[in-house]
């Protein structure tokens, strides 16, 4: 197919919405501030901010036991009409993630960095889009065949990178998008130059129509989502950390006193078995239960509490009873026990905190991480060793390594206190 070059009026205009993108942005951004939420309290099992106006709001975040369940709305873009209007009612679904706190801070700051990258990503697309559109706008029902194709080629292309986003505004802009190719084809197809230029000038304005919703509305319902994610994690953090300097110190205590090769074989055998329970969620995935039976069944065997081993039996009755009857949504239902199971395990054991805290990426806690690190190593050591009194020395070794992430934990204020209690900038 022949291609050209766009004009240059063509790659200012480009340059110019673009310019324009990035204010609507930081108008967004603004306009969020201006309804601000701050962190207030959690009070009993609940978290709560303040608005702007002093008026108390519920997070969706509840402490329950050791989990932290998390409430979320998903659009459900399949209910959205193509006339929706920017202020309409979104219909929506609720969606309820129960994980441990150190995978929950996770999550809640990973949504702000995906957004960055969609932000992002959405610029890319309006790169290739702004030219065509405005040399269609210019140059109307006189446009060269040579450059109507290579406009084509190109909206094409940027139907099939829209389509890959599923959110309502994202799904009605690809609506509005998918528009595009039909008018100009329709053009073509027509004789008289009043009907080609009415038909390029619908093109033009599905092109408009969907660079608003894809844009300057999502722009907008991303501020508001991050300044609510931003908050809940802002809550979230500080029990974290406290949580995680409590679970140090406690530690260290029972690694330097009379039972440490028992709460270090415990740690090293939590471990593993939190790595078989995910290995046997990835059998569940590949419809093999017979292996995850397997792997279920060796946790079973080296877990020490008899409560555990309990709980673990009730996941293995349910998926080799599943796996024969075959009802429908079983393999998921499999997979969120067992990954509940790894979970409630892996939030005291600090080889599964390190992997969590090193996936969340927070600044401040290189030290914490290093102590944990360095523990760990010490304790490792100390079970290959058979020598009792080097296995104590190693042990104590590990409890005055974790002694000093907990620490370093409080000095870099990566705790600020009880939670609730707003901290200085650096750790929250």
């Amino acid at each position: 197919m022949a291609t050209t070059r766009f004009s240059k009026a063509a790659k200012d205009y480009h340059e110019r919405m673009l310019r324009q993108g990035r204010r609507k942005r930081a108008e967004g951004r603004r306009r969020a501030l201006e309804r601000q939420l701050t962190f207030d309290c959690i009070h009993g099992r609940r978290m709560y901010a303040i608005d702007a106006e002093g008026r108390r709001v519920d997070l969706k975040a509840e402490f329950s036991d050791w989990k932290v369940v998390l409430t979320f709305t998903k659009e459900d873009a399949g209910r959205m009409q193509r006339d929706f209007r920017k202020g309409d009612r979104i219909p929506k679904k609720t969606v309820v993630v129960r994980t441990d706190i150190y995978h929950a801070v996770r999550l809640l700051k990973h949504i702000q960095g995906r957004h960055k990258a969609e932000i992002k990503m959405a610029e890319e697309l309006f790169e290739k889009i702004n030219p065509a559109h405005w040399d269609l706008y210019k140059e109307r029902s006189t446009i060269s065949q040579q450059k109507l194709e290579a406009v084509q080629k190109r909206i094409l292309g940027c139907i099939e990178e829209a389509s890959k986003k599923t959110g309502g505004y994202k799904t009605l802009a690809g609506i509005r998008l998918a528009e595009v190719p039909k008018a100009l084809e329709e053009m073509v197809a027509e004789n008289g130059a009043s009907t080609k230029e009415e038909r390029v000038r619908r093109a033009c304005n599905e092109l408009a129509a969907f660079k608003l919703r894809y844009g300057e509305w999502r722009d907008d319902q991303i501020a508001d989502i991050d300044m609510y994610e931003k908050v809940r994690n802002d809550g979230l953090r500080p029990e974290r950390d406290r949580r995680l300097q409590d679970l140090l110190l406690e530690l260290a205590g029972k690694l330097e006193g009379r039972n440490s090769i028992g709460v270090a074989f415990t740690l090293a055998v939590d471990w593993e078995v939190i790595k078989k329970l995910r290995k046997a969620k990835k059998s569940i995935t590949r419809n093999k239960p017979d292996e995850a039976l397997e792997a279920i069944a060796d946790c079973g065997r080296v877990l020490k509490a008899e409560w555990l081993k309990e709980d673990l039996r009730k996941v293995y009755k349910f998926i080799s009873g599943s796996a024969k009857s075959r009802p429908l949504g079983w393999r998921n239902e499999a997979r969120r026990m067992l990954e509940e199971f790894a979970r409630y395990l892996g939030q005291r054991n600090t080889r599964y905190i390190i992997t969590e805290l090193n996936k969340t990426k927070d600044s401040g806690m290189e030290e914490v991480t290093a102590g944990m690190e360095t523990g760990n190593a010490r304790i490792r050591q100390a079970l290959k060793d058979g020598r009792f009194w080097l296995k104590k020395k190693l042990l104590k070794e590990a409890g005055m390594a974790y002694r000093k992430a907990a620490v370093a934990l409080a000095i870099n204020h990566a705790w600020a206190g009880p939670a609730g209690q707003k901290g200085p900038e650096k750790g929250i």
